[in-house]
């Protein structure tokens, strides 16, 4: 196999070995890059010369290249020389730029549609058009079917571009005369790839994924408009609404700041499309997009949807590793159930909160904000409520814990709800009337090896294994098959080490890791444990320093972003790629995640003396006090993403906290108080609120707002403390629970007065003096205004709507009594 050149990153030559080597020094990388750019192509000497050394010349220029080619040649670089100069005698494949724009070859520009946020499958036939070219019309009356492999195949190509990139292009020459320009247009192919992908993801409805994708790279590139057209794009698809047009306002800022230029019409026209939309109905969690095939199993597939056309609840169980989510998320996509949510209930501890988990996956609030005296007060029954006439498909993964609590609330649930089914994995049948339990099975040996070797190409596409390669490779690949059991984790994790093994290596050490599990009774251990020795294995293969970073990031339950991170160590970058690579680590956007069962063995490995959990615990108090200010004022919408995206770390943070230190997660509930009221996941914290209002040995205003959150809106005994409130929410919890009338005395600081213009409002109102109600209502919208807080503004315009019914329903019954009196009138005489 001949060598390869990589200019997009530092530049290297990888051997046909795999070995990687360094060209030389900085005119050699330059040489290299130069002939690498034009690969199989005579490049004239002068134009060498000028791109090596530009006006600093050496003595004698062509003998200084001939001294550069030397070196090239030395290192297994095939450079020939002729009449017309020199030229790298490789395949243009050979070199990772002439891939990459293979690869990229852009389709067709059009310009923005504004229609299309809403559903994939309207816009099939066009994306098609697009990625195809004339050819691609004929592809629109095809079923959808084949119209969403075309563009699984044309987002896949994007992304087989893309992951060639290692760094900036020609990274270590970037001062070489030749170099500005050359990674100026590579950098703006990049962009338009990335662009290209995206449009692609849009048209396969992967907004959620796209939209965390697309963040990061709009911050990257802040001037971007059709980036930043795309990702608002996204974020309305996903029904975020007002994240999108946050996107456009901070863009239409930095544009006019920094070049003094407005938007372009397209994203003006899109920017106003946003505006006219109504904000439609809560859209239930869509199934995570996957990233890689899925291989084998289709009778099973088939199987399932059968399974949920004559059932409604169907499990399947079996042991962590064999692909009981994967199975489900394939099988759920093609069901003829109607809506389709996807919830994972992995870290879901506490029974109680169930029905606010599911509530959070249907877009719902487990709570309302105000006291109602009608309709469902607890987040079990505005569950039932929510469903009762939906047809809906429920797939709920990681069921493995609260099975009994589960159990429960999915028999009410299938017994109010006519319309509703469940598709469930788990390690046990729930032992429900009417469930239905398919066990999943370990991949049979030839769907297993197609698996291997499919990830196995992914992992170093260089050294592809088909069942075309040797015997030898091929007896390989059976035997680790068959010594991971068939579980389709352990053969990924497998897979991923031929980045830096060969087969017969890999081989080797699985051997001799499982050594006595291959030998022993194998129905004497649970299947897990099979599964347990490959990522004991992986990690083995960790440094020390690896190890200790590894188990400290497994205490982070939402995963960590580089930042989070360097609450664990102060320069993670290494330690994060590094564990990527090793696939310990899973980059989603720009988070970092580890799989479940990878950070469950990880956690294991923490010593009792290690300080990860207080660690973690610190850094999420000074997100959230640092955040909770700014959730009552302009930045409003940004803090409560940030928030979001660490609700799981958030989570975890005030459960280690009841245990072990109870007064720091008083102040971390305090601090998420209003996050909770605004996010509907009061509900959720109910549990961890008891816990830590039982475990504080303050009575002050912390412990009364847990003891609030314990109670989850219902009317309980708070101990509010005396004297003037200090926190601003305190007073609108109490207000919140028992009514307009309550007396309730509120804060001093800005946000707290306009609220209380509300309260005086609704007591007002309740006593009927709607011209007061009017006037304070009004009053506390322009404050909640100058404030910049927007669920302020959207409480005090949704009272005054309702002031506006009241007045003309008292008129209304007025007339009615004076028409009843007339009437009376009449009848006596």
């Amino acid at each position: 196999m001949p060598p390869r050149v990589r200019l997009l990153g530092p530049i290297e030559v990888v051997g046909a070995d795999g070995v990687r080597l360094a060209p030389g020094g900085r005119r050699a990388r330059a040489l290299l890059a130069v002939l690498a750019l034009d690969a199989g192509r005579w490049v004239p000497v002068s134009r060498l010369i000028d791109g090596v050394y530009g006006a600093e010349l050496p003595g004698s220029p062509r003998h200084a290249i001939e001294a550069q080619v030397s070196r090239l040649r030395s290192r297994g670089v095939p450079v020939e020389h002729g009449p017309a100069g020199y030229r790298l005698a490789l395949d243009p494949d050979a070199v990772d730029v002439h891939r990459f724009t293979r690869l990229a070859a852009p389709a067709a520009p059009r310009p923005v549609d504004h229609g299309e946020i809403g559903p994939p499958d309207a816009r099939e036939g066009r994306f098609l058009h697009d990625q195809l070219g004339s050819g691609g019309a004929e592809a629109v009356g095809e079923t959808a079917e084949r119209a969403r492999s075309a563009g699984e195949a044309a987002a896949e190509r994007l992304r087989a571009a893309l992951d060639l990139w290692r760094g900036p292009a020609l990274a270590d020459v970037g001062e070489a005369p030749f170099a500005v320009a050359a990674a100026a247009e590579l950098e703006e192919r990049r962009l338009a790839a990335l662009e290209e992908l995206a449009e692609a993801e849009l048209a396969l409805g992967r907004h959620r994924s796209l939209a965390v994708s697309l963040t990061s790279a709009a911050a990257e590139q802040p001037l971007r408009e059709r980036l930043h057209g795309q990702l608002m794009r996204a974020l309305a698809a996903d029904g975020r609404r007002a994240e999108a047009l946050a996107v456009f306002a901070r863009l239409r800022g930095r544009l006019d700041d920094e070049l003094g230029v407005s938007p372009s019409p397209e994203l003006v026209e899109l920017n106003a499309a946003l505006l006219r939309d109504p904000v439609g109905p809560a859209a239930p969690r869509p199934l995570p997009a996957q990233l890689t095939g899925f291989v084998g199993r289709a009778a099973e597939v088939v199987r399932v949807r059968e399974l949920l056309a004559s059932g409604r609840l169907v499990t399947l169980t079996g042991p962590g590793g064999v692909g009981k989510t994967r199975l489900a998320i394939e099988a759920a996509g093609e069901a003829d159930v109607g809506e389709v949510c996807f919830a994972d209930l992995d870290g879901v501890d506490d029974g109680a909160s169930l029905p606010a988990v599911l509530l959070g996956a249907l877009g719902l609030p487990a709570a309302g904000l105000f006291p109602i005296r009608s309709g469902p007060a607890d987040a079990t029954a505005r569950l039932v409520a929510a469903l009762a006439d939906r047809r809906i498909l429920l797939v709920l993964d990681t069921c493995d814990r609260m099975v009994a609590e589960l159990a429960a609330l999915l028999r009410r649930l299938l017994t109010a709800a006519p319309g509703v089914r469940v598709l469930a994995t788990g390690r046990e049948p729930f032992g429900i009337t009417g469930e239905q339990v398919w066990p999943v099975q370990p991949l049979p040996p030839h769907e297993a090896e197609r698996l291997f070797r499919e990830r196995a190409a992914a992992a170093d596409p260089s050294r592809p294994m088909t069942p075309a390669t040797t015997a030898e490779d091929g007896r390989v690949v059976r035997r680790i098959c068959a010594a991971l059991d068939g579980l389709p984790l352990a053969i990924e994790l497998a897979a991923a080490r031929l980045r830096t093994l060969v087969p017969a290596e890999l081989a080797a050490r699985i051997d001799d890791r499982f050594a006595l599990l291959s030998r022993g009774d194998r129905t004497a251990a649970p299947r897990h444990r099979t599964l347990h020795a490959v990522t004991a294995w992986s990690w083995d293969l960790l440094t020390p320093h690896e190890q200790r970073f590894a188990a400290r990031v497994s205490v982070y339950a939402g995963g960590v972003t580089a930042e989070t991170a360097a609450a664990i160590e102060p320069r993670p970058d290494d330690l994060l790629a590094g564990l990527t690579e090793k696939s310990l680590l899973q980059r989603v956007g720009d988070r970092y995640r580890m799989l479940s069962t990878v950070r469950e063995f990880c956690a294991a490995r923490l010593t009792a003396a290690d300080d990860a959990h207080a660690v973690h615990a610190r850094t999420f108090l000074e997100l959230a006090e640092t955040a909770e200010p700014h959730l009552r004022g302009h930045d409003q919408l940004v803090w409560l993403a940030r928030l979001d995206a660490e609700h799981d770390n958030l989570a975890a943070a005030l459960r280690w906290s009841a245990d072990h230190d109870p007064a720091l997660g008083l102040r971390l509930l305090t601090a998420l108080t209003w996050h909770g009221h605004l996010r509907g996941q009061t509900g959720e914290r109910a549990a961890v609120a008891a816990r830590l209002a039982e475990a504080s040995a303050d009575r002050g205003e912390a412990y009364a707002l847990a003891v609030a959150t314990a109670a989850a809106g219902r009317p309980a005994a708070v101990p509010y403390p005396p004297g003037p409130p200090r926190s601003p929410y305190l007073p609108l919890v109490r207000f919140m629970t028992e009514g307009p009338h309550a007396g309730v005395e509120f804060a001093a600081d800005a946000w707290s007065q306009a609220f209380a213009r509300v309260a005086i409002a609704l007591r007002h109102g309740h006593d009927g003096d709607q011209a007061t109600a009017e006037k304070e209502l009004t009053a506390a919208h322009a404050a909640f205004a100058a404030l910049g807080d927007r669920w302020g503004r959207a409480v005090a315009l949704e009272q005054l709507g309702a002031v506006g019914v009241a007045r003309d329903l008292f008129r209304e019954l007025g007339a009615v009594a004076d028409l009843e009196r007339l009437d009376g009138h009449v009848s006596d005489r």
